[in-house]
């Protein structure tokens, strides 16, 4: 982890703080003139092997005018009254925010702009809601009590309610068979089968169910690597395949990036990254520093064809491992490109259903693997709004977990994937 040699520097420009207590002499105020003092700063001054995603604080002896504590959040200048450097002051290390007081207005906390962008939301949102807590509690209250009122309202006017709805179906049978089938068809398992989007049209389900076929290739052309490309695809389109040819018929959520597998130009699958839904670190490595290989369709017809090297010798097209070395090469980039907020990508994770894959593709792209996990049924539990949630039948299968770090990542090395695997064995955690 990168380190960085802390150096806080603490102006105290003019600070006089008045004593609210009344003298004898008839209530006459008396001034303070003593200056604060620091008590204690963290990190302390001078310190060495700090975090740089590590906040800044700072604790004074008396309670402090919070107008007066201030930083600069603007550039790298030094100008404020917290200033952390790590050249003498030449430049400033630019703060996320401005400081937040604790303790009856005696310790200031800053965070800096190295921190974690989730971190920094996450502060962001405790700031937000003590500013506005009160009036989100009467907000709540207020909610509480509408749908009170509304409950109350209705079964004291239901059979009224109930009459007007009869009398509206009698007079509108037109609009209430138009009503009835919306409601069939947002329900129907052909709706499902599309969700999120809309049930496509006959031109495109024509293109969907075509998509993808390689018809005329010319095995003489040349190795794989030369003519493979990709392309970025829309997201809806690239879902609508996935949802339709993938076998587990279902698209992403979050963020995602999708690529078009192109063979001499022309589209033979679709590859599909996406942030991974977890929220816990996996093999030391934040959420958001990670992305998930999600998903990966190549047509059949391309499947078992053979290309010709400039020798004559006949090779198998090995289209998915191709796709996905070519992906690993330019992902950081494009996902860089969509996603500028986002944190920087260290690694690539993927898992491997033990049921349906023997995890050849990220064998032969230098993945590796780093454990196991699935084999439980979940998803079953009542939501909190309302509702339950589904279970997918897939999740009982056991998953092999593939990573792939990028270089010069700044994280450890992936230990030996098959000692993991034989002690894993021989633990008894998959028998």
């Amino acid at each position: 982890m990168k380190h960085l040699l802390i150096i806080i520097s603490i102006f105290l420009f003019s600070l006089t703080i008045y004593s609210c207590s009344s003298s004898s002499d008839g209530g006459s105020k008396s001034t303070d003139t003593t200056p604060p003092t620091v008590s204690s700063s963290s990190p302390t001054d001078g310190d060495t092997s700090v975090s740089i995603t590590s906040n800044v604080s700072v604790t004074f002896s008396e309670t402090m005018d919070t107008s007066s504590v201030t930083s600069n959040n603007l550039d790298t200048s030094c100008f404020g009254t917290f200033q952390v450097s790590s050249d003498s002051f030449t430049s400033c290390v630019q703060m996320s925010s401005s400081p937040t007081s604790s303790n009856s207005d005696k310790t200031f906390e800053i965070l800096c702009q190295n921190q974690q962008s989730l971190d920094r939301i996450k502060q962001q949102k405790r700031e937000w809601y003590y500013r506005n807590r009160k009036s989100v509690l009467r907000q709540q209250k207020k909610s509480e009590k509408k749908k009170e009122y509304q409950k109350w309202w209705y079964q004291k006017n239901r059979t009224e309610c109930i009459d007007k709805s009869k009398n509206w179906i009698l007079n509108h049978p037109t609009e209430r068979q138009s009503i009835v089938q919306k409601y069939v068809q947002n329900k129907s398992t052909r709706k499902s089968f599309w969700k999120p989007y809309n049930i496509p049209d006959h031109i495109q389900l024509e293109w969907i169910k075509s998509f993808g076929q390689l018809i005329n290739f010319d095995p003489s052309q040349g190795k794989l690597s030369k003519r493979l490309t990709l392309k970025i695809a829309n997201l809806k389109e690239s879902s609508l395949i996935i949802i339709y040819h993938h076998y587990l018929h279902r698209s992403r959520t979050m963020s995602q990036l999708s690529y078009w597998i192109c063979i001499d130009e022309i589209p033979v699958g679709v590859l599909l990254y996406s942030l991974p839904r977890i929220s816990n670190p996996i093999d030391g490595i934040e959420p958001m520093n990670l992305l998930k290989l999600a998903r990966i369709w190549i047509h059949p017809s391309v499947q078992g064809l053979n290309y010709e090297d400039r020798n004559g010798k006949s090779h198998s097209l090995s289209v998915a491992s191709c796709a996905v070395g070519t992906s690993l090469k330019r992902v950081r980039a494009d996902w860089k490109m969509k996603y500028p907020n986002l944190p920087r990508i260290e690694s690539v994770i993927s898992w491997s259903d033990d049921e349906h894959h023997e995890g050849i593709i990220y064998k032969s792209s230098n993945f590796k693997i780093t454990g196991k996990s699935g084999g439980i049924l979940h998803g079953n539990g009542l939501r909190k709004n309302g509702g339950v949630d589904k279970m997918h039948k897939d999740y009982k299968n056991i998953k092999t977990k593939f990573l792939y770090k990028f270089p010069n990542s700044n994280l450890t090395a992936v230990t030996n994937s098959e000692d993991i695997l034989e002690k894993m064995v021989l633990d008894g955690h998959f028998m």
